[in-house]
């Protein structure tokens, strides 16, 4: 099911027997290139579907997460995602409501349609050494994705910190829908986290 949905050169990461689908629900504030301050950043609602994936390069193994799509809420984002940084976006109504105990989100955009509410139920912090929490967002740094041209684009995400807790979350996704023989995994809140994107690249060359 995961292995069709991708570009050539690339495999679904196996862990456990299975293949990590996923959706992940961001806001994002001050996003602006590196020496600028904060001021005149961005701020933006953003949601993206991906696949843990792996990929030969040079003679080993490299893993990441391939996304799927994204989409946000910023105008100024979708003009300049795949141009003057990696990753395309595309346009998407998306509504964020926070809750005395809970945080909601609706997403519509194009074919995703996202409905997620996420309890702060105070769990405990995830295994941040666990294969699963590897193949998450969490623990990937590389993400891939298919640019304007449709060749693969690469970003390099480095945290702060990769501090997080499992929480309980209600999703309702069209796409991991899309998947028969999905079943539920646990989800993660990360909050105030300077996080840092940048371009990269592949140490082979994969076929898009």
């Amino acid at each position: 099911e995961a292995a069709r949905r991708l570009p050539a050169g690339l495999r679904p990461l196996v862990v456990d027997g299975a293949t990590v689908v996923g959706c992940c629900l961001l806001e994002v504030t001050a996003l602006r290139p590196v020496g600028l301050p904060a001021a005149v950043g961005v701020s933006q609602l953003a949601a993206a579907h991906r696949i843990a994936v792996e990929w030969d390069a040079d003679g080993s193994t490299a893993s990441g997460v391939f996304v799927v799509e994204r989409r946000t809420n910023a105008r100024t984002v979708i003009a300049a995602g795949g141009r003057a940084f990696p990753g395309v976006f595309g346009r998407a109504a998306i509504r964020r409501d926070n809750h005395a105990t809970s945080t909601s989100w609706s997403v519509r955009g194009g074919d995703m349609a996202i409905d997620a509410v996420e309890y702060r139920n105070g769990s405990p912090r995830f295994d941040a050494a666990s294969g699963f929490v590897a193949a998450t967002c969490i623990g990937a740094d590389i993400g891939l994705s298919l640019g304007r041209s449709g060749d693969l684009e690469v970003a390099m995400m480095v945290p702060a910190t990769r501090d997080a807790v499992e929480v309980e979350v209600e999703t309702h996704s069209s796409f991991i829908a899309s998947f028969p023989s999905a079943t539920a995994a646990p989800s993660f809140l990360m909050q105030n986290v300077a996080v840092r994107w940048s371009p990269g690249r592949l140490t082979h060359a994969v076929a898009a």
